[in-house]
């Protein structure tokens, strides 16, 4: 029996795996290590274990050479990133088989890779190399803000930093070159890469070559914590792409392979999918670690690692010849304050749960911890296996929610007055928010009985995702419904799908995604644009014009009338019905629900009038009469629900395209940019949902007792998530008053987050869209009209924004 050498190994059980695996294709694992403590598990692995020198390739020949040399050995290989290159230039001094110790090396040095892709014709992101930190400002001045630092020749995430001035840059180069020595104890290049920040969704692409022919094993979607330290906290597979664009991410990470010379065994290629077009972030001659391997194996059967081994030993790999079925993901535990790990709780539950594959602690108790600002910040994950990746992420935020990692650190005790209502506040919200994410990121407001204010961006998103234990609605002992309004209305109805309790909200979400799925809002591009320049043509000729009346608030009324089936011409009275049902709560609370129930009747009646012939209909009406719940038919009470849902959404669309039309007029220079380039506009809707948040906040209602933001949450205790805040965090954004079309917005959370994400996201984002480019096409110079008042919603309960915004402009002929 030959030796399958492993020159050391990655710490996760993805290495462990190797071992046993390369016992079972008849070899004996043998594993080079200079400490083998470092390792859990591997005393119960069939492993030889020969501590020795592993920095030094002659040292290792000679501990081989020792051994047998050649006739002993059928393979050398490595799952750990820091030994890739040894292992390869091992194997070529031992005619084994392997890639070129060149490509490797060419992909352990980043700066090494960006330069390859680039001489390739990849899209990349422009970078510099900095050795000495005198020479920070010119790397920054040739790649501009923001920017990323990271070693050219590091894992994990380690000591990566998303930097937006010249000065966080420059410290942040200082930490990378102050780092002699890697984990391992390796020397490090004594090198960082100064890069441009690129913008998009992040996945990765596994791949396995076998004599230079490359096979895709699928795409992972992953998710990143929030700037600065942008670590991976969760992954699914495969990612829900439609074909198109997994096929154009595939072709660019094979190309990359290609470049790089890569010819045998996985490449775990990472992939930022944007503005840029798809632009390889990093190529790993290895498999992924993250227990990615698992997931692939869990769908589509494929056991990653055997392949790796496998290929080590000059074998053919056994690759899939049919599509996966189902999904799998995988969310790590990591703390969410620094300070000394009490214990994580819940894991016993979670594992109970349907779709759970696994749950693992890998912390133990009294070890310090913070919150991660790399993979070494895991202290365990929650793997999950389920039909689709809808599913999948669903299944680990229900995990998520039961697991608790308690840290024990210093508690925050703070109380305010924080009113969504206080007209006072809502003159100016922005300061008071400043107050709110100081400190400590979640205070208890004494007002409406009392109720905790999530202000920090971190809080914000975690308690969105975590949609069972902070419910968007609660039945009191009284029958009546505590949904995401504070203080609660009293009424006993719920708003489907909004305050359906997950996960059977999902059920109900999927009715209403389907009709307003991308390539449906996509399809529908020219209805827009015509229905803008409808709105505009009807005051085009005066010269003058409330925008919000005339434009931004029609636009999304009647398209919303004309989806549900309510007779477009009456898009002013429904709304106004809206209006009064929001505005009046919760000092008039008979008055709100009378204006809401009869905004109601006029769904009933056009639901009644038309019910006989409304499947053949192709309006949302005859959509949700075709669908089904469970197998049974909508309820009409649902169907009420959800077009009353929709309704409200027509003033967040409006004050969102009104507050970007007030301030480009107060502000001409981007006014002009927008104007020259209109392919900025998808960038500056983005930045305009975060800095309008034009839904400031929604309650949750706590179902356990739980922490969050270091305070202690008992069960039944309302918490308030306030997205505006959370959007001006300077945590995450540089300046974030200000508005910067050309800033990282994506991470906004102005459609909320979790399993109750705003369905109609992509409409919102088309509307504004269509009017701002026919307001700017067509009435370039408007202007606030001297003497105008504009005025905005007085309160931050439901929506917020400008509300009237009279302007003038120079008169202009219809187009219709």
């Amino acid at each position: 029996m030959k030796d399958l050498v492993f020159v050391e190994s990655n710490t996760t059980g993805t290495g462990v795996a190797a071992l046993e695996t390369a016992a079972r294709l008849g070899t004996r694992p043998v594993l080079l290590t200079d400490r083998a403590d470092r390792y859990r598990g591997l005393d119960g692995t069939p492993a030889e274990v020969v501590v020795c020198d592993t920095g030094s390739v002659d040292a290792l020949t000679q501990v081989l050479e020792a051994r047998g040399g050649r006739e002993r050995i059928a393979g050398i290989t490595t799952t750990s990133e820091f030994y890739l290159p040894h292992a390869a230039r091992l194997a070529r001094r031992f005619r084994l088989p392997g890639n070129p110790p060149e490509s490797v090396e060419a992909c352990r040095d980043k700066a090494e890779t960006r330069t390859t892709l680039t001489a390739a014709g990849l899209p990349q992101v422009p970078f510099a190399v900095v050795r000495d930190a005198a020479h920070t400002a010119d790397a920054v001045a040739r790649v501009g803000l923001p920017c990323v630092v990271k070693p050219t020749d590091d894992t994990g995430s380690r000591n990566v930093r998303v930097c937006t001035t010249g000065a966080e840059t420059a410290e942040q180069v200082d930490a990378v070159l102050a780092v002699r020595t890697n984990v391992r104890g390796q020397p490090t290049s004594g090198a960082a890469l100064v890069e441009g920040f690129a913008e998009g969704r992040e996945y990765s692409v596994e791949l396995f070559s076998e004599a230079g022919s490359t096979t895709c094993l699928g795409i992972v979607e992953k998710s990143v914590t929030g700037a600065p330290y942008c670590v991976e906290h969760r992954h699914v597979f495969p990612a829900p792409l439609p074909d198109e664009d997994a096929h154009r991410i595939v072709d660019v990470a094979r190309r990359a392979v290609r470049a790089l010379g890569v010819q045998e065994g996985a490449t775990h290629v990472e992939v930022m999918d944007g503005p840029l077009g798809c632009v390889p972030i990093e190529v790993n001659c290895r498999p992924a670690g993250g227990m990615i391997p698992e997931l692939i194996r869990l769908v589509s059967g494929v056991d990653v690692v055997e392949q790796h081994v496998r290929a080590a030993l000059g074998l053919r790999a056994v690759l899939p010849v049919t599509p996966p079925e189902g999904a799998a993901g995988i969310q790590f535990l990591t703390a969410d304050a620094a300070g000394s790990l009490e214990g994580i709780e819940g894991a016993d539950t979670a594992r109970e749960l349907s779709g759970v594959h696994a749950v693992t602690v890998t912390a133990e108790p009294g070890a310090r911890v913070a919150p991660a600002t790399d993979a070494y910040g895991r202290l365990g994950h929650v793997i999950a296996h389920a039909g689709s990746p809808e599913e999948v992420r669903l299944t680990l935020d229900r995990a998520m929610a039961l697991i608790r990692v308690g840290v024990k650190s210093a508690r925050c005790p703070v109380a305010v007055d924080y009113d969504t209502h206080d007209p006072a506040i809502a003159a100016d919200p922005y300061p008071t928010y400043e107050q709110l994410r100081s400190g400590c990121p979640v205070k208890w407001s004494r007002a409406w009985g009392g109720f905790w204010v999530a202000a920090g961006h971190r809080e914000v998103a975690a308690a969105s995702r975590a949609a069972e234990t902070f419910e968007t609605s609660h039945e009191q002992a009284d029958g009546t419904v505590q949904g995401v309004s504070i203080p609660p209305l009293g009424h006993t109805g719920r708003l489907v799908p909004l305050e359906i309790p997950s996960p059977d909200s999902l059920r109900y979400r999927r009715l209403v995604a389907t009709f307003y799925a991308p390539s449906r809002v996509r399809a529908r591009t020219a209805e827009f644009r015509a229905l803008a320049a409808a709105c505009v043509d009807d005051v085009i000729e005066q010269g003058s014009c409330d925008l919000v009346q005339a434009l931004t608030l029609r636009l999304p009324a009647v398209l919303t009338l004309r989806d549900i089936g309510l007779p477009e011409d009456r898009w002013h009275e429904v709304d106004s019905l809206i209006h009064d049902a929001l505005l009046r709560a919760p000092h008039d609370l008979d008055g709100s629900r009378e204006a809401a129930q009869l905004a109601c009747l006029e769904i009933i009646e056009a639901l009644d009038d038309q019910l006989e012939d409304g499947e053949d209909r192709p309006d949302l009406i005859g959509h949700l009469l075709r669908s089904t719940v469970d197998g049974a038919p909508v309820k009409e009470e649902d169907i009420v629900s959800i077009m009353y849902l929709l309704l409200l959404g027509i003033d967040p669309t409006s004050t969102l395209t009104a507050t970007a039309l007030w301030y480009l007029a107060r502000n001409p220079g981007l006014r002009a940019r927008l104007s020259a380039d209109r392919s900025l506009l998808p960038r500056a809707a983005e930045e305009f949902l975060r800095w309008v948040s034009p839904v400031q906040g929604t309650g949750r209602t706590a179902t356990r007792d739980v922490t969050l933001g270091g305070q202690e949450v008992r069960k039944g205790e309302r918490v308030l998530l306030t997205w505006a805040s959370a959007n001006r965090d300077e945590a995450v954004y540089e300046t974030p008053g200000e508005v910067d079309i050309d800033r990282a917005a994506e991470r906004h959370l102005a459609f909320g987050g979790g399993p109750h994400y705003c369905l109609g996201a992509g409409l919102v984002r088309a509307m504004f869209t269509a009017m701002v480019e026919e307001v700017l096409d067509r009435m370039p110079d408007y202007r606030i009209a001297d003497g105008a008042e504009v005025t905005w919603f007085p309160d931050l309960s439901s929506v917020y924004g400008v509300n009237s915004l009279p302007v003038e402009f120079t008169p202009g002929p219809r187009r219709r």
